[in-house]
This record gives structure tokens, sequence and C-alpha cells, in this order.
């Protein structure tokens, strides 16, 4: 049930990005303010090129993908060799991003307005619950 939730989650922020990358804003009113609502860049001039953004969709998507695998709900036979070993890794890599957002220090202590708000609020504990969520999978597997 678990990696269900966290293929669901990551698909549909995969599917966020893919909608900016073609020019949707949601949930902002132009480019400039959506960068900064999800960059937290300062004086943003536009959103990333929709090249990178669809990369980072895919790779979004590629994680959701791999909760299922790791959790032995799909089966990816050519890369048996490092299942179980993905995982770890993704749940470090997903409380970290969380826990960056309340230390004093780091690279997101430089990010502006809306962004700061909406991480401390929503990316920071997502990132989190879905660190943990991952660390579930290999507590259980």
């Amino acid at each position: 049930m678990i990696a269900w939730l966290i293929f669901g989650v990551l698909q549909v922020i995969a599917a966020i990005h893919v909608l900016w990358a073609f020019g949707v804003y949601w949930p902002a009113n132009s480019a400039k303010q959506l960068a900064a609502m999800v960059a937290g860049v300062q004086k943003p001039k536009a959103m990333p090129p929709a090249a990178l953004t669809i990369f980072i969709a895919g790779c979004f998507s590629v994680m959701g993908t791999v909760a299922l695998w790791e959790a032995g709900r799909i089966d990816i036979l050519w890369l048996a060799g490092v299942q179980g070993k993905i995982a770890p890794v993704l749940a470090v890599i997903f409380i970290g991003r969380g826990v960056l957002t309340y230390l004093p220090f780091g690279p997101l202590t430089k990010a502006c307005e809306p962004f700061r708000t909406f991480d401390r609020k929503a990316f920071a504990p997502l990132c989190i619950c879905l660190g943990v969520s991952f660390l579930s999978i290999v507590i259980n597997a």
C-alpha cells in the first residue's frame, strides 16, 4: 500500500512538472511568479528550461516506479542485481532534502519567498514523508 501511495504522489508531481514544461503556470499566474514559488530564485526571469523540467519529471516518475519495484509489486528483471539498494538511497535523499529546509545553514537559506513558506509548510514535510515511506519499504522488504 505504501509503495502505491509513493508511486501515486510522485506521478502527480511528475505530471505537474510536465505541465510546467509546456507553459502551464499553475498555481501561479506567470512564469516569473511560478519560478519564485517553486524554485525560490531571487528575481527570476523565467522558469528553468523545458528540457530540464521534463528531465526532473522523468526522475520523479522513475522514483515512483522504483517504490513499486523495491516493494515487490512489479518486476524489473534487468535491475535485479541492485534491488534493495536503491530505496535506501532514495530514503536518505528525501529525508535529507526535507531536513535541509529547517537547518539554519545550507543552500535553501538563500531561497526567496514565497518558496521559503511553501518549502517549510509543504515541500519539506512531503519530502520527509516520502523518505520515511521509502525507509518503510526497506524495513518491510
